[in-house]
């Protein structure tokens, strides 16, 4: 064989070789891919929503410490929802629910009248088939026990910061009351500035330990730590830790129950132009000028010439210019 032929030949080896490797590491990579994505699907799309963020997270509400909601809230009870009613309501046209909360303990704010019993007037609710909701704001049914920082008067929710003052109180096996934030976890107390904070670390830990960087693997571990549920603060220290707070806070003087809705005072406006509107474009028109025209789109005769222009010169009398001509 000639050498030429020869060294082609070595260099179509070499170069086929080489594909094969590249191709042969590619198909591996795509092969641990492939059953990564094949392992646990439904594992994974069960931890991707516990990983995800919970819908006190994806408010627009600036986030707010104890102190602030302490100092903003009229009245901070625990009390448990012994029925709620909706109903439509007017001035503005809406549902409203009417919930009553009773066994009612007093944490801030408790007035000459309180009683055991509390009513509280939120806005949303179902009527027939009809359900308005408020956006990010808690939601509460028969038996369940909440502590609530409320306003003394509200336009909007009754709660502070929508959910960020609504806390659920769930008993454990054990029958010890423990605390849940609007979104269903668990508290774990306050942070050093005094944020309420909600136990998410077992979740977060399993989501590193999930995917790695060169070599993606689901471990056991992992998802028994992701899917075992984190202890939350029993009541009575949650309770513990906001009495000094709440103690410093502001005091708004509450005489009545808080978390009552402000006087609104709606007026309708008719989209049809009245008489005295009318009669008033007419008598523009006859001076000449609309009311739409005063507005900005008045002829240039009115409105004067655009912004830069040259004004324009008024043309010279013919009769004047005669008679300079004359000697007149």
């Amino acid at each position: 064989m000639p050498q030429g032929d020869a060294l082609r030949m070595s260099r179509r080896r070499f170069f086929v070789t080489l594909a094969e490797n590249s191709a042969g590491r590619r198909g591996a990579r795509s092969h641990n891919r492939g059953r990564l994505c094949s392992i646990g699907g439904g594992l994974l799309w069960a931890l991707a929503a516990l990983i995800g963020p919970s819908p006190a997270e994806a408010g627009s509400v600036v986030a707010m410490n104890v102190p602030t909601m302490a100092d903003l809230a009229g009245q901070v009870i625990v009390g448990t929802v012994a029925s709620s009613q909706s109903g439509w309501a007017d001035n503005p046209r809406r549902i409203e629910t009417v919930v009553l909360f009773r066994d009612v303990e007093y944490l801030k704010g408790r007035h000459r009248d309180a009683t055991g019993e509390f009513t509280l007037i939120v806005p949303g609710g179902r009527v027939a088939s009809t359900h308005m909701r408020l956006c990010c704001a808690p939601e509460f049914r028969a038996g369940e026990r909440w502590l609530l920082f409320l306003l003394p008067e509200y336009k909007t929710f009754p709660v502070v910061g929508l959910s960020q003052g609504a806390f659920r109180i769930c008993a454990d096996e054990a029958g010890v009351p423990r605390v849940y934030d609007a979104a269903g976890s668990p508290v774990a107390g306050l942070d050093a500035e005094q944020f309420v904070r909600a136990e998410r670390r077992a979740i977060e830990g399993a989501h590193r330990r999930l995917v790695s960087a060169e070599n993606a693997r689901l471990k056991g571990a992992a998802v028994a730590e992701a899917l075992a549920a984190p202890t939350a603060m029993p009541l009575g220290e949650f309770a513990g830790a906001l009495r000094p707070i709440l103690a410093a806070s502001r005091d708004h003087g509450m005489t009545e129950p808080a978390g009552r809705p402000a006087a609104v005072n709606v007026r309708a406006t008719s989209l049809i132009r009245s008489e005295a509107e009318a009669g008033r474009d007419a008598r523009s028109r006859s001076a000449g000028v609309s009311g739409t025209l005063r507005r900005g789109l008045m002829p240039e005769e009115v409105r004067g010439p655009p912004r830069g222009a040259v004004p324009k010169k008024a043309p010279k009398d013919a009769g004047s210019d005669r008679g300079r001509r004359d000697g007149k």
